[in-house]
């Protein structure tokens, strides 16, 4: 899997973010290690889904109003 190093800080922050509110919002007390594996998964899917969906982008044609997909 190619993972473009621009992106890699959009996964670094979106993994310390889910770490510090997962550890910090819980009601009840969550250990460091479930923490960081909560960030560790979120991270991950987020790299798989900005990798894999396509970007899709509407937008209004000049021929009868249809939809372009780009």
């Amino acid at each position: 899997m190619y993972i473009n190093k621009n992106n890699l800080l959009k996964y670094i922050i979106q993994f310390l973010i889910v770490c510090i509110a997962s550890y910090s919002l819980s009601p009840c007390k969550v250990n460091y290690n479930f923490a960081i594996l909560l960030g560790l998964i979120s991270s991950s899917l987020f790299a798989l889904i900005d990798n894999y969906y396509p970007i899709i982008i509407y937008e209004k044609s000049t021929d009868n109003n249809k939809l372009c997909l780009h």
